[in-house]
């Protein structure tokens, strides 16, 4: 009888799961009739701050599962979050701002960066990244991007990025007082990965005409 009861115990824990999941993806609009019927265009119906959520609550659960093994009261997460997933949810987080502190997530904690461009030439951390792009949001209140690709690489383990950044300057913190003047530059993301976690970044980006469209140089 324990046996039959236990079976029952799992059951109701996963059908409340089922039920709240379905609950929150109909919110936002997962099931609606995509308009290609293209996995790309469910995609594009889940905002970013929900896949953010999603691949932190994956990243946490693989990390904690070999300690809670045993625990039958561990929350179901989902496990096939992809280096795709991470790598969309940590461009996000960069590109907005949010800096290392929930970058991290996505990344080792050691992880490394380069760029061939003059601002970033001292940069050498993916730590050291973030934070200078959340700086660069208060020099540039405006800021957007536009994803133009994402691509993975399977066989070599990274995902390249190419955006398109815009935004002016009018906000204070700049090499030079408030110009008003707009970018819009093109770059690359190359990120490598080291498990499901981003072990470096390489970005390709043209920094001499963009300086020179601000009226930094």
């Amino acid at each position: 009888m324990d046996g039959v009861f236990d079976v029952i115990r799992r059951f109701h824990k996963y059908a409340l799961f089922i039920r709240l999941f379905c609950g929150s993806m109909s919110v936002i609009g997962i099931f609606r009739q995509p308009d290609s019927g293209s996995r790309s265009s469910v995609r594009r119906a889940i905002c970013p701050q929900l896949i953010r959520r999603a691949v932190i609550c994956s990243l946490n659960t693989k990390a904690d599962s070999k300690d809670d093994s045993a625990n039958e009261e561990t929350i179901v997460t989902p496990e096939t979050i992809s280096i795709t997933d991470v790598a969309e949810a940590f461009f996000d987080a960069c590109e907005t701002g949010k800096g290392w502190e929930v970058c991290s997530a996505y990344c080792t904690p050691n992880a490394t960066f380069a760029a061939q461009a003059e601002p970033l030439l001292e940069v050498k951390t993916l730590a050291q990244y973030t934070d200078w792009m959340k700086g660069m949001l208060s020099v540039l209140p405006d800021a957007r991007y536009e994803v133009k690709s994402f691509a993975t690489d399977s066989a070599r383990n990274n995902v390249a990025a190419y955006g398109v950044f815009y935004g002016t300057h009018t906000g204070q913190g700049g090499p030079v007082p408030p110009t008003g003047r707009a970018i819009s530059t093109d770059y690359v993301y190359v990120m490598q990965f080291d498990g499901d976690r981003i072990a470096h970044m390489t970005k390709i980006w043209n920094a001499g005409m963009a300086l020179k469209d601000l009226g930094w140089s």
